[in-house]
């Protein structure tokens, strides 16, 4: 029976070290399987990270494209706006120039107009002259006429009286004074 102990010892030893074995190639099989779903889980992870760096890459390029397209468009604005700057200095001078036309314009009518507006007054007062000249010559006229009248009545009456034909004659001379 000693050599059974030791063989059953054995055997029992070595059928612990197989269910030790056992264990462990079931353990190494656990750790196999989840280093096996981690590293697909990596893959995973990695290949969406790549996704995602895919798309902001994209998305880098795309706004790179339209930054292009900003600063172009920013350049053509500020050379039309160097341009309108330009053409409204030129308008600026151009409304500069008229204005001074334009004063110049003022003071020669200004200065025509004092000038006529003197030599309108010059006739004014010529004509005002005029009038009363004419105006003493008729009362002068009239006067005289209104003095020649009665004496022209009395010769009148008295031609009459005597019956002399120089009466229309007389009354000739009575309507051409009294016209002028």
């Amino acid at each position: 029976m000693s050599a059974t102990i030791p063989s059953i010892a054995a055997k029992v030893n070595e059928c612990q070290l197989n269910e030790d074995i056992r264990r462990r190639d079931q353990k190494i099989d656990e750790l196999e399987s989840v280093i096996l779903q981690l590293k697909m889980q990596q893959l995973k992870n990695d290949h969406e990270e790549d996704r995602k760096l895919f798309t902001l890459e994209n998305s880098l390029h795309n706004i790179n494209n339209k930054l292009t397209e900003v600063e172009m468009v920013n350049v053509d604005l500020r050379n039309q706006l160097s341009l309108c700057q330009n053409i409204i200095g030129k308008k600026n001078e151009e409304i500069k120039k008229l204005k001074l036309a334009l004063k110049d314009q003022q003071s020669i009518i200004s200065r025509e107009t004092l000038i006529f507006q003197r030599k309108l007054d010059d006739l004014q007062q010529q004509i005002n002259q005029t009038i009363q000249l004419r105006t003493k010559s008729a009362m002068k006229r009239q006067s005289t006429n209104l003095e020649q009248k009665p004496n022209s009545l009395r010769r009148e009456v008295e031609e009459r009286e005597k019956g002399n034909p120089q009466d229309e004659e007389f009354k000739g001379e009575e309507s051409d004074s009294a016209m002028g």
